[in-house]
This record gives structure tokens, C-alpha cells and sequence, in this order.
């Protein structure tokens, strides 16, 4: 209840948002985040840092940048008040600028003084709507376990293909630490452990498929997997791999027979339209 009352909360903030200015609650940022579809832009500083203070008065109070920034949660955090946030990324060099999820998995960062101009070009590429991912990350915020955390690597798996080919090994990277977490919490005396197992393999090989490590993709598939024991789920992602790669190589043949195959049991056509944004 606590925390359908605080999203709430949240929501109903969120139109005075571009008022309240940079917050310095990692916890209020991560709510925000999550609850408004935003990533997090996060800035280390000090007061005795020149370079921090430079930022401050050249590149953080342009008008273009704070515009930018609107479409962030931007956190400040004082380098000196060693918060769990620096401790977990190592801080010791500063201006720091970072961006992440709503759940603190990192996304970018660059250390060194910016410009107003090479600040303004790096928080355009990332300033992302990340509505797609709304409800896993609702989820994943509220539930973490083996299943929000895999539902939620898969819908960044997902995302990626939507985003410019220069930052989108950023999400895939972003999708495998999910990934890993996710099969950290398998236990296996759970029922459905082989197949979540098998499913985080083929996972691991969409990852691949992304990333276009084609060689690696084909040995995965050819290796690994006996299709005739697999859940439904799995045997259509495991398909859609297939078809994928046979794409890739122009193989008429090999096309003919996946994509027969994917039509057979994809009855929404939902890895059919995912191959069209694969090839593209």
C-alpha cells in the first residue's frame, strides 16, 4: 500500500517536476524514475572541485542543457557525503556525469569537466522515453526476483532494437546485468527450473544476435538445444534465432523452412514483426 500511495504521489508531482530543480535523493530519484518513464542523469561534485563549479556556471546553467535536462530525473550528489551511490561505483574522480535506470544499473559515464556544447550532445542521445518498459520496471521495482528481473532483461532486449545503432550496446549490456540477476535467483527445486534455464540461454543468444556476433549465435544454436523438449516459449524464441540467422546469411532455403516454422506457432506474428526490425 506504502508504495502504490508513493507512485501515486509521484505521478501527481510530476507536471511541477521541471520547478523542483536537481534532487539529492538517490531514493526519490529512482521513484521518479521508474514512476514517469525517465532515466536518471546524475552529476558527482564537491565544493572544493574548480572543474565542478566551472560545469555549474558554463555548461549545467545553459538554457539549451537545462532544457535537455528536463527530460531526465537529475540527481546531485556531494562526492564528500561518500553516499552508498558514489561507494557503489567506485567515485574518486570528479565532475563525474552519469546516466542509469530507474533500479541504478549504469548506463554511461563520463568523467572530466564538459563544455555547454559536449554536455548538450551526450544528454540528446541518451534523453529516452522509456514508456516501453513501463510495466516490467513497475514490476522489477516492486517484486525483484528471478522472474521480473528476467521479464525485464527480455523487454530491454526488446527496446534496444528501437534505439540508434551507437548507444544501443549500452541497453543490450544494461539487459544482460537484468539477465544475470534474474538467474541468480533461479533455485533449482523450483519446478520450472530447466526450462528458465534454457530460456536464459536462448536469452543470452538474442543478446548475441544483436550485437551481430553471428558465429557465436550459430554454434550456440547448433549446440545446445533439442528442440522437441522445449516449452512453447522457448521453441519460439529458439525458432525466431533460427530464422534470424538465416536471414542474416540470405540463405533461401534455410529462410523458407524458419520462417515456416516461426508462422506455425507465432499466432500473433510477434517475432515475425520483430525479425522485420532485426533486419532493419
Amino acid at each position: 500500500m506504502f508504495k502504490a500511495v508513493t507512485f501515486l504521489f509521484v505521478l501527481l508531482s510530476v507536471q511541477s517536476f521541471s520547478q523542483v530543480g536537481w534532487t539529492s535523493s538517490f531514493e526519490n530519484a529512482q521513484k521518479l524514475a521508474v514512476a514517469t518513464d525517465r532515466l536518471i542523469l546524475v552529476d558527482f561534485w564537491a565544493t572544493w572541485c574548480g572543474p565542478c563549479k566551472k560545469m555549474d556556471r558554463e555548461s549545467w546553467s545553459d538554457r539549451e542543457v537545462q532544457e535537455i535536462t528536463k527530460a531526465y530525473v537529475p540527481l546531485k550528489i556531494d562526492l564528500d557525503k561518500r553516499t552508498p551511490l558514489a561507494q557503489k561505483f567506485g567515485v574518486n574522480a570528479i565532475p563525474l556525469v552519469l546516466i542509469m535506470d530507474g533500479h541504478g544499473e549504469m548506463i554511461f559515464q563520463q568523467v572530466g569537466y564538459m563544455n555547454k556544447e559536449e554536455l548538450s550532445e551526450i544528454l540528446k542521445e541518451y534523453a529516452l522515453n522509456t514508456s516501453f518498459l513501463r510495466t516490467e520496471n513497475l514490476n522489477y521495482f516492486k517484486h525483484q526476483n528471478y522472474a521480473s528481473g528476467i521479464r525485464l532483461a527480455q523487454k530491454y532486449i526488446d527496446y534496444s532494437q528501437y534505439l540508434q545503432k551507437d548507444i544501443r550496446f549500452e541497453f543490450l549490456a544494461l539487459a544482460n546485468n537484468y539477465l544475470r540477476n534474474g538467474e541468480k535467483m533461479l533455485d533449482k527445486d523450483q519446478s520450472n527450473y530447466i526450462n528458465m534455464k534454457e530460456k536464459v540461454s536462448l536469452m543470452e543468444i538474442q543478446i548475441d544476435l544483436y550485437l551481430n556476433k553471428m558465429k557465436r549465435v550459430s554454434k550456440k544454436l547448433e549446440k545446445n538445444f533439442e528442440p522437441s523438449n522445449m516449452s512453447r516459449g522457448n521453441k519460439l524464441l529458439y525458432t525466431y534465432l533460427n530464422y534470424c540467422v538465416s536471414l542474416s546469411k540470405k540463405d533461401n532455403l534455410e529462410i523458407t523452412k524458419w520462417k515456416s516454422q516461426l508462422a506455425s506457432i507465432d499466432n500473433s506474428n510477434i517475432y515475425l514483426k520483430k525479425s522485420e526490425l532485426f533486419m532493419n
